[in-house]
């Protein structure tokens, strides 16, 4: 806009690229890192998800969705970082969505359950 009219215009030839997430977690907002009290720092990178629950015995369920935002589909399968049959018998925490396939752009519902033992 600012060369005079005689001027031929500038063409520059550009090469790029950008990072983009795989997913994106629609977390419900925590307020957990103000009450954590601990000499070692919780990662601004980590999200919280937290559970309340209003005693034993009681299942309380935690519904979330996770965002592709990539133009390809992919496949998803949570797996717990412990592998120990007994420990997942008794483990209060349950996967409802093992596995999935989410389209692109699409969103697709997480649900956890805790149910407290003790």
């Amino acid at each position: 806009p600012h060369l005079a009219e005689s001027c031929e215009p500038l063409h520059i030839a550009l090469d790029g690229s950008a990072l983009r997430p795989w997913c994106h977690f629609e977390l419900p907002p925590s307020d957990y890192r103000s009450r954590r009290q601990s000499d070692v720092p919780l990662d601004p990178k980590y999200q919280v998800l937290e559970f309340e629950s209003l005693g034993t015995r009681v299942k309380n369920t935690k519904r979330f969705y996770v965002l592709n935002p990539t133009a390809e589909s992919y496949e998803f399968v949570w797996k717990p970082e412990q592998v120990d049959t007994k420990a997942d018998k008794d483990d209060p925490f349950r996967c409802l969505t093992k596995r999935g396939h989410i389209m692109p752009g699409k969103k697709y519902e997480m649900v956890f359950d805790y149910l407290p033992t003790t």
